[in-house]
C-alpha cells in the first residue's frame, strides 16, 4: 500500500457571526450533517417543511451539539424564489492560499459576500439576481494558459437554480464585504460566458434510461474497492476530529445489514452505531453520500462499493436498479467535496 495522508478537516464548518444579513432575514435555513440537511427535514426535497428560520437553525445546531447526530454547520436551499446565484469556485485556492486568477476576476467584478468552503480550497460567491431565469451552467477551467499551483483542475459552476438545492455555508469571508450584492446585470453577463449543457436527443434519452435500470455507471477515477475500503479504514484509525467520526460511521454502515422495517412497532427505524435512522433508505443515502467523498464521485466505484457492502441486500425492499441509481445521483449531487486522490491508499498485491 502506497499513500501520503495529511488529516486536514478545511477550514472548519459555520461561523454563524458572519453569515449575511439579507439571509439571516429568511426560512431558508437546515442544520447541516455530513453536508446534507438533516433538520427540519432529512427528506428535505419531498418535505413540505424543508427549511427554517436562522435562529430555529442556530439553537437546534446548539441544541444537538454532543450527540450522535450533533451537526456540523448551517446551510440554506436555494430555490429560483430567492433570487440568489451561487457562483461556485472548487480548487480555485492552493496551499498557499493563492485564488485562482479568473475566480479572482470574478470576486473583482462581482463585489459581493464571498466565502471559503468546508474544504478551504472552494470559494462560494452569492449574488442576487435572476436565478429563477437562468439554467445552472459548469466550466472546467483546463483551458486557461496560466500556471496554477494545485494538483487538481479548477471547476466553476453557477447555479441559478431552476431546481432546489443545498448550500453549506461557512461565514469563513473571503475580504471584506459581509453583504450580498444585487447586480443582475453581472449575474447575465457571466452566465453567457459559460457553456450551455448539451441537451439529449430523444433517442439519447431512452438509451440514459436503458443505462440507468443497468446501473452501468462509467468508471472514472481508476481505484477499486479495495483502495476506498482502506483509505477509510485509515482515516477511522488515524484521522481526528470530523475526518475520523466520518470514517468510523461509513465503515459501520458498510458492515451493517438494513434492518427489516418493523411494521407493529410505534417506529420504523434503522439503528447503526449508535445513530437511528427514520428508515433504511435514510441510512443508504448516508452511506452512500459518504461513499460519494471518498469515491471522489465516480458513480461506477460508488456502484461497486456500495455492492461489496453489507447494505446492497435490502430485505425491506425488492431489489430496484432505479432505486440504486436515484441513490447514487442524488448523493453525488448532494456531496459538495472530495478526497484529493494523494490522500488515496492504492492497494498493491
Amino acid at each position: 500500500m502506497s499513500a501520503t495522508f495529511n488529516f486536514t478537516t478545511g477550514r472548519g464548518f459555520t461561523d454563524v457571526s458572519n453569515l449575511p444579513v439579507e439571509l439571516k432575514e429568511l426560512d431558508v435555513w437546515v442544520v447541516e450533517d455530513g453536508k446534507q440537511p438533516c433538520y427540519p427535514s432529512w427528506e428535505w426535497r419531498n418535505s413540505d417543511e424543508p427549511t427554517t428560520s436562522f435562529e430555529n437553525a442556530k439553537a437546534e445546531l446548539e441544541r444537538r451539539q454532543g450527540s450522535p447526530r450533533a451537526g456540523d454547520g448551517l446551510g440554506i436551499i436555494l430555490e429560483p424564489s430567492l433570487n440568489l446565484v451561487v457562483i461556485d469556485g472548487d480548487k480555485v485556492v492552493n496551499d498557499a492560499g493563492e485564488v485562482f486568477g479568473p475566480y479572482q476576476d470574478i470576486l473583482d467584478a462581482a463585489n459581493t459576500y464571498s466565502e471559503y468552503s468546508t474544504s478551504g480550497t472552494g470559494i462560494h460567491t452569492l449574488v442576487f439576481g435572476v436565478s429563477g431565469l437562468l439554467e445552472d451552467r459548469s466550466m472546467k477551467c483546463d483551458t486557461y494558459e496560466q500556471e496554477w499551483a494545485c494538483d487538481e483542475v479548477p471547476h466553476i459552476d453557477v447555479f441559478g437554480s431552476q431546481e432546489a438545492r443545498n448550500v453549506v455555508l461557512t461565514g469563513d469571508v473571503v475580504g471584506n464585504t459581509h453583504y450580498i450584492r444585487e447586480s443582475p446585470t453581472f449575474v447575465r453577463e457571466l452566465h453567457s460566458q459559460f457553456p450551455e449543457r448539451q441537451r439529449a436527443t430523444s433517442s439519447e434519452q431512452v438509451h440514459h434510461t436503458i443505462d440507468r435500470d443497468a446501473l452501468d455507471f462509467e468508471p472514472q477515477e481508476g481505484y477499486d474497492v479495495a483502495d476506498i475500503r482502506a483509505t477509510i479504514e485509515q482515516y477511522a484509525e488515524y484521522g481526528s476530529g470530523a475526518a475520523q467520526s466520518r470514517a468510523e460511521k461509513i465503515l459501520s454502515l458498510w458492515d451493517s445489514s438494513p434492518s427489516p422495517n418493523p411494521r407493529d412497532g410505534p417506529t420504523r427505524s434503522d439503528a447503526v452505531a449508535g445513530v437511528r435512522y427514520n428508515s433504511p433508505s435514510e441510512a443508504d443515502y448516508d452511506f452512500v453520500t459518504g461513499l460519494a467523498y471518498y469515491c471522489r464521485h465516480d458513480k461506477a466505484l460508488i456502484r461497486n462499493c456500495w455492492q461489496n457492502s453489507s447494505r446492497w441486500s435490502r430485505p425491506d425492499k425488492k431489489k430496484s436498479a432505479t432505486y440504486y441509481h436515484k441513490t447514487i445521483e442524488n448523493s453525488v449531487r448532494a456531496s459538495t467535496t472530495r478526497i484529493s486522490r494523494q490522500n488515496i491508499m492504492e492497494v498493491t498485491e
